[in-house]
């Protein structure tokens, strides 16, 4: 964090509010749908090559997958909140100093900080490697927390596909838990359900953890409490942490 700066709450080259164009991106998003446009531009614009991603998978599993990909596709299906735990820097290549500087990564603050370890340890500029889009994170829930609601719904774990955590499709932003089953039936449980579990199920990890705001990222983004809480379609508030995450803010616009 620069010298002076809260380190709970970082700095600010700029402050936005908005969703994707694409209202593709906007509807299958958990917000706005605004990382997975910037992740397009990037690769358009060929500021990047690949993005690492968290998606989880409609095989059962409800296990997510993390992958490094240039593919629309695996970017659209990466969207939407996992809440559970990731090991998203596992799949970081293994130089990341040639392949650092062509690349994005979308994390919670516990994987940025520590690739921020690793580039110091490696002694690279930060500055100038990884494009790291940042999401605002209350804490993650283990995987009981799945287990849990899918129970809640009456169904058993083993004939759930896929498990969405917040899904806008029933009654919009902020979204519902939604399920799938190996039958073709969905399951839709309130957003109460979710903040029914959230205590119960949050790592003590999560509990000690100040950086609830990504202090360390290029860009950050999250939900728009108390700033659009009337829009079924969902907005993203957007902060840019560093100049280059401005200019590609603004690139993006």
């Amino acid at each position: 964090v620069p010298s002076g700066a809260d380190p709970f709450k970082g700095v600010a080259a700029g402050a936005y509010c908005g969703q994707a164009a694409d209202k593709r991106l906007v509807g299958h998003g958990k917000s706005g749908g605004v990382v997975t446009a910037l992740l397009y531009d990037l690769l358009d614009r060929r500021r990047i090559e690949r993005a690492l991603v968290t998606q989880m998978p409609e095989d059962g599993s409800l296990r997510p997958r993390c992958l490094l990909t240039s593919d629309r596709e695996d970017l659209y299906r990466a969207q939407g909140s996992k809440y559970c735990p990731a090991a998203l820097n596992a799949a970081l290549p293994g130089d990341l100093t040639d392949a650092g500087s062509r690349m994005a990564m979308v994390g919670l603050p516990c994987h940025v900080h520590g690739l921020r370890n690793l580039q110091r340890r490696m002694e690279q500029n930060e500055h100038t490697g990884i494009t790291v889009i940042g999401l605002v994170c209350a804490n993650v829930l283990s995987y009981l927390a799945m287990t849990s609601l899918i129970r809640t719904a009456g169904e058993d774990e083993r004939d759930v596909v896929s498990f969405r955590y917040k899904d806008k499709s029933l009654r919009g932003w902020p979204g519902d838990v939604c399920l799938r089953t190996r039958r073709g039936g969905v399951k839709y449980l309130s957003s109460r359900c979710r903040y029914a579990v959230w205590e119960a199920f949050t790592p003590i990890a999560c509990r000690l953890c100040f950086d609830k705001l990504n202090i360390l990222a290029d860009i950050v983004v999250g939900d728009p409490w108390n700033i659009k809480q009337d829009d079924r379609e969902g907005h993203s508030v957007v902060l840019a942490r560093t100049q280059r995450g401005k200019d590609l803010i603004l690139g993006a616009q």
